[in-house]
């Protein structure tokens, strides 16, 4: 996330859209699922995105953070661009038929 500010992510956040981005680690985790949390509890019927553009990573934490997603009473968006490989491929699954999107150059990469 280092290429956005701070400033930029709080107004993203403002609109209800997360960033996921990079490799998927327990800090990422603790962070999104903060983010996501806050969103659920501020408001239940509006949607929330999540952007997803990751390599993967630690199997378990992503699990973590797909709970939150098939559980939550919020509409959750997942949106995959630039790279959904491995681990974060179960994310973006996680969105409902109808709200799961890639963008057309997104390359995604499940492992056999």
């Amino acid at each position: 996330m280092d290429s956005l500010s701070e400033r930029e992510l709080d107004k993203l956040f403002k609109k209800r859209v997360i960033f996921l981005h990079g490799e998927i680690t327990n800090e990422m985790v603790a962070q999104i699922s903060v983010q996501l949390f806050s969103l659920m509890y501020e408001n239940q019927e509006k949607p929330i995105t999540l952007m997803i553009n990751s390599e993967g990573g630690d199997i378990t934490q992503a699990f973590g953070i797909h709970d939150l997603l098939v559980t939550s009473t919020c509409p959750i968006y997942t949106i995959g661009l630039g790279e959904v490989a491995s681990s974060a491929v179960i994310l973006l699954a996680a969105g409902k038929r109808g709200k799961r999107f890639i963008y057309p150059s997104t390359e995604v990469m499940l492992h056999e």
